[in-house]
C-alpha cells in the first residue's frame, strides 16, 4: 500500500500532462503565429524554412564568388513575428576578417532544392526580443 501511494506521489515528476511542443516552434513560444502578406507566401515560407540544412562552413567559405540574393526576411519584434519576400539585393559586403558583431551572425545552409544559402541573424537589446533574419540564396 505505502509503495503505490509512494508511486502515486511521483507520478507528477514524470508524467507529462501533453506532448511537448515541436522543436521548430520550441523557438518562437513567446510570439504568436508568423504575419504574412498573403497565404502563398505562407505556404512557400514554411515550405523553404523546413527544406533548409545546416552547411559546413569550410565549404562556404571555399567558394567565395557565390552571389547571394535575399528571398525571405523574418522580423521578431516586441512579440510579434512577420515574414515577408525578399527584394532579390545582395547581402552587405563585408570583409572576411571583419566580425559580423556582439549579437549578429552568419551560418551557411543548403535549401531542399540543393541551393547554397546564407543566413544572417542580427538581434538587439531592447525590452522584450528584437531580431530580425534575412535568408540569402544563391543564384
Amino acid at each position: 500500500m505505502k509503495q503505490a501511494v509512494l508511486l502515486l506521489l511521483l507520478l507528477p515528476l514524470y508524467a507529462e500532462a501533453q506532448e511537448p511542443i515541436g522543436p521548430s516552434l520550441n523557438a518562437q513560444h513567446h510570439f504568436g503565429p508568423p504575419v504574412f502578406e498573403s497565404a502563398a507566401d505562407s505556404a512557400d515560407f514554411m515550405r523553404f524554412r523546413s527544406g533548409i540544412r545546416a552547411e559546413d562552413l569550410m565549404t562556404a567559405e571555399a567558394t567565395p564568388d557565390i552571389v547571394y540574393r535575399l528571398v525571405w526576411q523574418e522580423a521578431e519584434h516586441g512579440g510579434r513575428w512577420s515574414v515577408t519576400r525578399g527584394d532579390g539585393t545582395p547581402p552587405p559586403k563585408r570583409d572576411r576578417n571583419t566580425r559580423l558583431g556582439a549579437l549578429e551572425y552568419g551560418l551557411p545552409f543548403r535549401t531542399a532544392e540543393g541551393e547554397r544559402g546564407l543566413l544572417i541573424s542580427s538581434e538587439y537589446p531592447c525590452a522584450m526580443i528584437c531580431r530580425s533574419a534575412w535568408y540569402y540564396v544563391e543564384e
